[in-house]
């Protein structure tokens, strides 16, 4: 079998199995990795179909492209919490948890400051059904909202971002990979918004982009290890995927024996 082809199974078959360990009683923590997980899972059977299509038609290609653009970005977040982690020698893991918690919180809080600004915008609700539904989002993420004179949520500055900003914040030589995967995010980014760059990177050789399939799901799984490795920092959770853990290292030193997992 196509060794890019397994990888999309195993992430598959490995991220259904880890929702099931996170079930209930999430924090902003644990949450996050629920959905980092899940959509790996979600993607991965779309994937998992459209590279047998692209076999066939080439431009299936541009589809695989737009849903490695979403996980690649994910890829960025969790680098972050990676480099945030490699601080507990020197801060405790206290400090790094209690990081960890806030970077998290932002993070699965992001949404919902696009939710309440539709919800404003959208005339078939009075001004009182806005602020009561406005307040019961915001009241879903404690901290994350002040109230401006009109009555209406706003994120503070604190719980915003910019993916660039992100990459930037977590560059490290211990994280080898966080330049590639930026790289192929931004690549993907190109078809993800309609310009010029849309249709012309449909114009290079199949086979070089096929190259970047093939490496953005090699950074994918390694990216699945690494958010797996943050579960350390969760009593709750810690002892739950350290099995999973040794089977990805184990997966990627065969598929790749001259190559040297990511510590």
């Amino acid at each position: 079998m196509d060794v890019i082809k397994e990888h999309i199974i195993f992430l598959k078959e490995h991220s259904y199995f880890c929702l099931s360990r996170l079930q209930g009683g999430q924090d902003c923590f644990k949450r996050f990795i629920y959905c980092c997980i899940e959509k790996i899972y979600t993607c991965t059977l779309s994937l998992e179909q459209l590279y047998d299509l692209m076999a066939k038609n080439e431009d299936h290609e541009f589809s695989i492209g737009l849903i490695l653009r979403s996980l690649l970005m994910d890829c960025i977040l969790v680098q972050y919490l990676r480099f945030i982690s490699m601080q507990a020698r020197d801060k405790g893991e206290e400090f790094v948890k209690a990081e960890m918690d806030k970077i998290t919180l932002m993070y699965v809080a992001d949404g919902a400051r696009f939710m309440l600004s539709d919800l404003y915008d959208d005339d078939s609700f009075s001004e009182a059904q806005k602020l009561q539904m406005g307040s019961q989002l915001a009241s879903i993420f404690p901290g994350v909202f002040d109230v401006d004179k009109h009555g209406h949520q706003k994120i503070k500055t604190e719980y915003k971002y910019q993916i660039k900003d992100i990459y930037k914040k977590s560059q490290s030589p211990d994280l080898s990979f966080g330049k590639t995967i930026y790289n192929l995010y931004s690549y993907y980014s190109k078809y993800e918004h309609v310009s010029h760059f849309s249709s012309a990177l449909g114009r290079i050789p199949f086979e070089e982009r096929k190259k970047k399939i093939d490496l953005s799901v090699a950074m994918i799984l390694q990216n699945l290890r690494d958010l797996l490795l943050l579960s350390f920092f969760d009593k709750t959770i810690n002892s739950y995927f350290l099995p999973t853990i040794t089977n990805i290292d184990n997966h990627i030193k065969e598929s790749y024996p001259e190559s040297q997992v990511s510590k």
